[in-house]
């Protein structure tokens, strides 16, 4: 395949190279600044063996405290790089004559603990020290004591008793950790010529690392038995000493590749250095000794490998006859599976090792064989589509395969790969052709397997050996590639294309583009790719079960071709299933959802084999306990419908739930378990019953449905509002369809409720009567939610009160129907509207707090409205009986009393709130008793904002419904016709005046509103004049409208006062008209002109409209309040009644005087008993 890059891409490109330059720049200069220093350390090293070039130190200090504080820092602090200079310092200026042995002992001491790079420098500095000062006297020992600490020794570990092997694995453990540090250090004094080979017979001084070759050897060859315990010092030598004592790697051969390969600085900065540096370690180690510590480590891959590889097939046969075992007897014996496990850990590192060796060496890692748990058990699997027969059933019907046609669909019609991949990369080719193929494998298998890193870190075989066996058994391959990345070094071969693969494989979330990864995939055909894709597949992440079902489709695209594919994953999956069963007591949900939802999407893809789903049926059924009812329940809802319509598997699968239903009834399951049980039966074999036949609607519902439901957003609001209007408003289906959408706002989203309050408000001006058919709706499936009470319903609800706020805010109906649904929803249903925490109520009980949550949403919505005048003393009022209301209800839920408290802080932030019920009651009878003793109490007219006039919002609206109003028609709205003809909103307006209502006969003609203009423009015009004339005189106080009084002949009383009311209303109301008075200015003189306006003008009709109902809700106030009173009243004479009965005093109030009478009302009558 060929790739292209854009512009972006190389620039990108050269940013990546740019910075990785920068990088290998301060590597290199590092790595010449230490080689520079080996040099000079090896010339004073050699110096200092010659007898005649002894240094004078002059006058040396001989203190025994500074000498056993020097010994000291040798054997606790040589590991410290802090320490290095004293260190120095004190070697050059103490005698140390007396202490060589001693200073011996804690020097070898001290580089055990020595491990990083600069722990080992600075231990070779303080050693060249000493041998310069004492290179007869310190040197021998020191080498002698190292050489005796390197000697291998021979594993007893395997022939130990099984109570001493552990003991003797781990010391074979610390072993091999600390003669790794040694061996490095060694490596490191070689070469700076500290530790040399002895001369040869013909007197020839030996050459630079033959010494540390033959340590190295006897390492790793002296133990055959135990191969894979002498790996960690092979790998550590390759990795720390690799750029000094091993030849370059060979370039790479990579046919898409035109540069040679850039170093990694990530994994292994030492071996960096060895590409950057090719030839200045040159004159250090000859290249025949380089060439001889290469074959040395070649050849124990070799070995190790064949030994790895040995092992694995001999566990692959020991789970087989497990597996077998299992299989027909329901259980593998305890000694056998700790046996077992122990062999697949010990295997586990030997391979890791294996692994890690043959990267160091840039070879390719020996392949496994094939041979599988799952494969072994070939003949148990029948092929493909006759083993899972498809029915001929209907796609949906009872006796289908799939719910629906998509499901069909996605399972069934896979990519068939034959007509767009060639058939040499699918393996279908002829034979001669497929002897090349296999050697193309090999030869590619080199490449992908680069991209691969180190499973694990610098000294995880050690530690693992050093540490025991890990807690978790299974650290199986898919746990060790969930971290696998490429290495960013590599070129832009099989391996990057396949990375790419991968990362483009985690954002497949659809059909085609899982088809288009398996094409791409299939093109990079090899076992090795094959091999990184399986486990890449095995590695999801537990949170990630949506692509799942992609993953599975995309190797049921792929087993036709590479059948492999499937089979190591299913083995793959079966382990980890395994693993999980045994750790039945750790909280693993997700994982084990994840393991068995990825094997029950590739059974319905058919890769999965009958027999091993069947098995873990049975494995589940046997243990029914704990999360296995969980596990159970997920095996059915991902397979079970397509097993049991299966013809191969239909009479397991009904054996499977008849065994899951006896065990269900015998058992005590909670109620959880009971539900998810019933829920995964229900899905797998749905009860047999005729299909829901879906709800014919005409075009024009359907267009009504996706007028509100869909096409209705904030932007959109003005044109769907014409739309609305263009409907046949004389057909009473249409009419019928809009009164159920507005009065059902709980089936829009609940983000945009307040736009159906724009809709309606908007058409109330075109249809009066349809809005106040939708307010009757609104209120009335408020008032039946109180009645019903059914937490079904709570949701609607909630959708309903909010709707009714957002009225308010758009002018739909005024203060009085929201107070009174407040009151309503905190009265209603209890005695004498009064809540007690002691009388229940049958449809308000004490544990419901719903109706709380549906005040705090009205008054959320709309209760910032209420922050002026007479409306403001209402919701103090309304807020001290809430209190009360809310204290009845005992202890509320968390969610609630923060959603009140929210409330009550953004409404009355400085309101002090009741903490009993009792003082909440004190406060209730104090504010009635006020309301009754204040009497009827006018109301104020609500105010109109001068900005908004009576149009849009309220003022103090919440600010959802300032984010609405850039959906409402505003004055610099500028909509567009159905032609695409920009309207103005003059012409907007009067084209819906023309549409609504007829041309009013008293309207003004065009001449008259013209010549009106010209009038205006002038007066504007002498006003400005005006100004200028007298801009230095000060500033006047505004003035009110100027009364003009006229004169009067012999009027009477009366007639002067109805004139002056006329004055200071300001305007007169006429048979024919109102009369308005308009105040003008000319020049400096004010002036008043008298208009008459028609009655049948909007302005009149609103005013008109306005008194009426400001006078109706003050007569319907005063009539609550005088009500409200009187009850009072009788209830506190009938408590003063029944208190004197109980006293013996039987008390009878005289009925009250009528109205015109002026006498004294008498007091109560006393009879005795």
């Amino acid at each position: 395949m060929s790739t292209s890059t854009g512009p972006g891409d190389s620039a990108t490109a050269s940013t990546a190279t740019g910075l990785n330059k920068d990088k290998d720049v301060t590597t290199t200069k590092e790595t010449t600044a230490r080689h520079k220093r080996r040099i000079e350390l090896r010339e004073l090293n050699l110096a200092a063996l010659d007898p005649s070039a002894s240094p004078s130190l002059g006058k040396l200090d001989s203190s025994l405290k500074r000498h056993q504080t020097l010994l000291t820092r040798l054997r606790s602090s040589l590991h410290t790089p802090a320490n290095i200079p004293g260190i120095l310092s004190d070697i050059k200026t103490l005698a140390l004559e007396k202490y060589i042995e001693e200073a011996v002992g804690a020097t070898l001491e001290g580089l055990g603990r020595c491990k990083t790079g600069a722990e080992v420098q600075g231990a070779v500095e303080i050693i060249s020290a000493l041998h310069q000062r004492f290179p007869e006297l310190f040197t021998p020992p020191f080498v002698a004591s190292l050489l005796a600490a390197l000697k291998p020794t021979i594993s007893t570990a395997n022939t130990a008793a099984p109570a001493e092997r552990e003991i003797k694995e781990k010391e074979d453990s610390a072993r091999v950790i600390k003669q790794r540090g040694l061996l490095r250090i060694l490596g490191e004094l070689e070469v700076v010529g500290i530790v040399s080979a002895p001369p040869t017979k013909g007197g020839q001084q030996g050459q630079t690392g033959e010494v540390c070759w033959g340590v190295l050897k006897e390492l790793l060859t002296a133990d055959k038995e135990s191969l894979a315990l002498a790996a960690p010092l092979g790998i550590a030598f390759a990795k720390h000493l690799g750029h000094l004592y091993l030849p370059p790697a060979p370039p790479s051969t990579d046919g898409d590749s035109t540069t040679p390969a850039e170093p990694s600085t990530h994994d292994f900065p030492s071996l960096a250095s060895s590409t950057t540096e090719p030839s200045t370690d040159e004159e250090l180690v000859p290249r025949e000794v380089k060439d001889k510590f290469r074959k040395l480590l070649v050849a124990y891959l070799e070995a190790l490998g064949r030994r790895e590889t040995k092992r694995h097939v001999e566990l692959q046969k020991a789970d087989k006859r497990n597996h077998e075992a299992y299989i027909r007897s329901g259980e593998v014996f305890e000694d056998r599976e700790k046996m077992y496990e122990k062999s697949v850990k010990a295997w586990e590192r030997g391979w890791a090792s294996v692994t890690q060796l043959s990267e160091l060496l840039s070879l390719p890692v020996p392949a496994l064989p094939s041979l599988s748990s799952s494969t072994l058990t070939g003949s148990l699997i029948t092929s493909g589509t006759s083993a899972f027969a498809a029915s001929g059933e209907e796609v949906g019907g009872p006796g289908s395969l799939w719910i629906d046609e998509e499901d069909k669909r996605f399972y069934e019609d896979l990519k068939e790969l034959r007509g767009e991949v060639p058939a040499g990369f699918l393996g279908v080719a002829v034979s001669k052709e497929g002897e090349g193929k296999e050697e193309g494998e090999k030869k590619e298998e080199g490449d992908v397997e680069m991209a691969e890193p180190a499973v694990e870190g610098e000294s995880a075989p050690a530690e693992e050996s050093a540490d025991g066996p890990e807690e978790n058994p299974t650290t199986t391959a898919s746990t060790e590639l969930a971290s696998a990345e490429p290495d960013p070094s590599l070129p832009a071969g099989p391996a990057a294309q396949l990375t790419a693969l991968f990362a483009r494989l985690s954002e497949a979330s659809s059909r085609a583009t899982i088809d288009a990864v398996a094409v791409d995939f299939a093109f990079l055909n090899s076992k090795a790719a094959r091999r990184r894709l399986v486990k890449f597949l095995g590695s999801v992440n537990r949170n990630r079960q949506d692509i799942l079902p992609y993953y599975a489709r995309l190797v049921g695209t792929l087993d036709p071709f590479m059948p492999d594919i499937g089979k190591e994953l299913v083995a793959l999956l079966e382990d980890e299933f395994r693993y999980l069963q045994r750790k039945k007591n750790t909280d693993m949900a997700e994982t084990r959802s994840k393991n068995l939802r990825f094997l029950s999407e590739l059974t319905k893809f058919r890769v999965t084999p009958i027999h091993s789903i069947l098995h873990i049926f049975k494995v589940l059924l046997d243990d029914f306990t704990g999360p296995n009812v969980d596990n159970l329940c997920t095996v059915l809802e991902g397979c079970g419908r397509f097993l049991l319509r299966s013809e191969a598997t239909s009479e397991k699968m009904r054996a499977v739930l008849e065994t899951m239903k006896r065990k269900k009834a015998a058992m005590h399951l909670d109620q959880r378990q009971i539900t998810i049980l019933e829920n995964a039966y229900y899905q797998c074999d749905p009860p047999d019953r005729p299909a829901i036949a879906p709800k014919e609607r005409t075009p024009m519902q359907l267009y009504i449905r996706h007028l509100f439901y869909n096409a209705l957003t904030r932007n959109s609001s003005d044109r769907v509002l014409k739309l609305v209007r263009k409907l046949h408003w004389e057909d009473p289906a249409i009419v019928r369809k809009l009164h159920s959408a507005f009065t059902k706002v709980w089936k829009i989203k609940y983000s945009n409720v307040h736009l159906f309050a724009v809709l309606l408000y908007d058409l109330g001006r075109y249809h009066p009567d349809f809005s106040v058919a939708v307010i009757d709706e609104v209120l009335e499936n408020i008032r039946v939610g109180m009645e019903v009470s059914s937490f079904k319903y709570n949701q609607q609800r909630v959708a309903t009160i909010k709707y009714l706020g957002e009225l308010y805010n758009y002018r739909v109906i005024d203060s009085r129907v929201v107070f009174d649904t407040l009151w309503s929803l905190v009265t209603f249903g209890h005695p004498e509207g009064r809540p007690y925490p002691d009388v229940p109520s049958p449809i308000d009980p004490v544990d419901d707090c719903f109706r709380v949550r549906l005040v705090c949403t009205l008054l959320d919505t709309c209760g910032s409205c209420f922050e002026r005048g007479a409306l403001k003393k209402k919701l103090d009022s309304f807020l001290t009986f809430f209190q009360m209301y809310t204290l009845s209800k005992g202890t509320l839920p968390m969610d609630v009393e923060f959603m009140l408290s929210d409330t009550f802080e953004s409404l009355r932030p400085k309101l002090v709130l009741f903490k009993t019920f009792g003082e909440a009651a004190v406060a209730v009878e104090e504010m009635m008793a006020a309301v009754a003793k204040a009497g009827p109490v006018e109301d104020e007219p609500e105010e109109i904002e001068a900005e908004g006039g009576a149009e849009g919002r309220r003022a103090g609206a919440g600010e959802e419904g300032d984010e609405a109003e850039d959906g409402e028609e505003s004055d610099d709205t500028i909509g567009e016709d159905d032609d695409g003809i920009a309207l103005t909103d003059s012409e907007s307006e009067s084209e819906d005046e023309a549409l609504s209502r007829p041309k009013d006969p008293n309207a003004i003609t065009q001449e008259e509103e013209d010549e009106f203009n010209r009038e205006l423009a002038k007066m504007m015009a002498g006003a400005g004049e005006g100004r200028k004339t007298s801009e230095r005189k000060p500033a006047l106080m505004d003035v009110g409208v100027p009364f003009v009084k006229k004169a009067r002949g012999g009027t009477g009383r009366l007639q002067q006062q109805e004139e002056e009311d006329e004055m200071v209303e300001g305007e007169e109301q006429t048979q024919k008209g109102m009369k308005f008075t308009l105040l003008t200015k000319k020049g400096s003189k004010q002036q008043t002109l008298s208009m008459e306006i028609p009655l049948e003008s909007s302005i009149a009709v609103h005013t008109l409209e306005k008194r009426a109902q400001d006078k109706a809700e003050q007569q319907q106030l005063k009539r609550l309040v005088l009500d409200y009173e009187q009850r009072e009243e009788a209830s506190e004479k009938q408590a003063l009644k029944d208190t004197l009965l109980r006293r013996g005093i039987n008390l009878k109030f005289q009925p009250p005087p009528s109205n015109h009478s002026s006498l004294p009302t008498p007091g109560p009558l006393r009879n005795a008993p």
